[in-house]
């Protein structure tokens, strides 16, 4: 059961999620400023996944 609600899960949010997160983060990266909060964003999109260690 657990793993049939992470392939769901996986298909319908988390995929968009972690692109999201990867989108911003590699976009805050390119100003000298925004580089702190693009790293932040890029951990939390190797974080997003239903397999990641929580």
């Amino acid at each position: 059961m657990k793993t049939i609600l992470n392939i769901i899960w996986l298909i319908l949010s988390g995929f968009w999620l972690f692109l999201g997160y990867l989108f911003a983060g590699l976009l805050l990266c390119i100003t000298i400023i925004g580089i702190p909060f693009g790293i932040v964003l890029l951990r939390a999109a190797s974080r997003s996944g239903p397999l990641a260690p929580r």
